[in-house]
């Protein structure tokens, strides 16, 4: 041992030891395909929303044709697509899992918990978003397996876990109370949508369908047209948002995108019941799953934003969607 590596190691706590997370976990790779008498849950990458720790819903496996990583309980799940989504979870049951997750178990140095909360680190989430590479960006666990990890004895690895638990559990009571708030404010928005949509029409309004009020947009755009566009991908809408809360550039994606203007509106295809709707406030490029709706001169767009946006419209939108990845198409919606 040189000299650095000794006081490398003397700024540790007793106990502690440098590590890298190849040494601690290994991925398990076993693909199941689905059939009608399948039982297991299926968790997609929609499954886990950005920065959680857990899937908010669950897929039925049956209903899939494609085949998944098959997890067990206690394994981590570590979503690959997008690292700075950062969905990390330790799986409570035994299930099946999209492509888009690496399947980690550990091995007897290291408590599962305590390797969740390390790929759910920001210094974790940083240093593997800085390795995916791709129009989508993904790593792989032969990238990940190199990051270092200064380990603490099991014993301190379980007090440490309570200790993080203890404080989330406060901050948790925290967000539960501001949730409660989010939800009267969501059920009040819905409430106000459907007093506007579905309530008796006076005499000056006229009754119609969309097809009568849009047209679809459909001008496609590679990214050497206009490299330094906003790009909106699917994952750029959080689920019931009505804006963005982050853009890519376009420059660093290779396929194309759909065109869009000002005042045009993207509506989420893909998985309706995701509600996700877009008064675009600039100019830009967005994914195929959007559909770009241009309105007619005397429609106002703030009306079809918040008309898409209502809960009677998801559930007749989603009850159109159809395959493994259910989407709409516009010929369906503008009924």
């Amino acid at each position: 041992m040189n000299s650095t590596e000794k006081k490398d190691c003397d700024s540790l706590p007793t106990g502690w030891r440098k590590t890298s997370l190849g040494e601690l976990t290994y991925q398990f790779s076993k693909k199941i395909t689905p059939n009608l008498n399948s039982e297991y849950k299926f968790i997609g990458m929609d499954c886990i929303e950005k920065d959680t720790l857990k899937p908010s819903f669950l897929h039925e496996f049956k209903d899939f044709k494609s085949s998944g990583n098959f997890f067990q309980e206690g394994d981590v799940l570590y979503g690959r697509l997008r690292p700075y989504l950062n969905k990390v979870y330790q799986a409570e049951f035994n299930g099946v899992a999209s492509g888009e997750f690496i399947v980690m178990n550990s091995t007897e140095n290291i408590v599962n918990k305590f390797l969740m909360y390390i790929l759910h680190s920001n210094q974790f989430v940083h240093w593997s978003n800085a390795l995916a590479s791709g129009d989508k960006p993904r790593v792989k666990y032969n990238q990940i397996s190199n990051y270092p990890i200064q380990l603490p004895p099991r014993n301190e690895q379980k007090r440490i876990v309570s200790k993080i638990e203890k404080l989330f559990s406060n901050l948790d009571n925290s967000d539960k109370y501001l949730l409660h708030l989010e939800k009267q404010l969501k059920r009040y928005r819905q409430s106000v949508l459907k007093s506007a949509f579905e309530g008796n029409l006076p005499y000056e309004y006229i009754k119609t369908n969309l097809s009568k009020v849009v047209t679809q947009i459909s001008i496609k755009r590679m990214p050497i047209d206009c490299p330094e566009a906003h790009f909106i991908g699917m994952d750029c809408i959080e689920k019931d948002a009505l804006k963005p809360h982050f853009t890519y550039k376009f420059k660093d994606f290779k396929s194309a995108g759909n065109e869009f203007s000002k005042n045009n509106l993207l509506y989420g295809r893909l998985r309706p019941y995701l509600n996700k709707v877009y008064l675009a406030e600039y100019d830009g490029v967005a994914s195929g799953e959007f559909i770009i709706l241009k309105m007619n001169e005397d429609i106002l767009g703030e009306y079809i934003k918040y008309l898409l946006h209502s809960q009677e419209f998801v559930n007749w939108s989603n009850a159109q969607a159809t395959g493994d990845k259910p989407r709409v198409k516009f010929s369906q919606i503008i009924k």
